[in-house]
């Protein structure tokens, strides 16, 4: 329950890292914007699949995983297009930029999970 708030937390984060990535790309403010549509898909992905889940259909763990990896996929395709690069290089900086995301997403999401543990009980 603690990774989306983090994640939203972590949003300019995320922007900044594309910002180094791609320096010569756009201001900032672009790969805000980038940020925010991609996780907006993340979000309305998650939500579906949380739906189905819960109140239609319970689905094998095995389309939930991939449904999850196609975010990855949605992402290598968005940095593509929006970036103009060729497939191998976006798929090597995809790689990396999950990554490093996932390396602040993992400790803040523990940091909110103990925030809320203290605020609530």
């Amino acid at each position: 329950d603690s990774i989306p708030i983090s994640m939203f937390l972590l949003l300019p984060l995320f922007a900044l890292i594309l910002k180094v990535f791609f320096f010569n790309k756009g201001k900032y403010a672009h790969h805000l914007v980038f940020s925010f549509y991609l996780f907006s898909f993340v979000f309305m992905v998650f939500t579906l699949l949380f739906a189905l889940n819960r109140f239609v259909y319970d689905l094998p763990s095995a389309i939930d995983w991939l449904i999850a990896l196609s975010i990855y996929f949605y992402f290598l395709i968005a940095l593509i297009r929006f970036y103009q690069q060729n497939w191998f290089l976006s798929l090597i900086k995809s790689g990396l930029i999950s990554f490093i995301f996932l390396l602040f997403v993992l400790p803040s999401a523990a940091g909110v999970l103990i925030a809320y543990s203290f605020l609530f009980t």
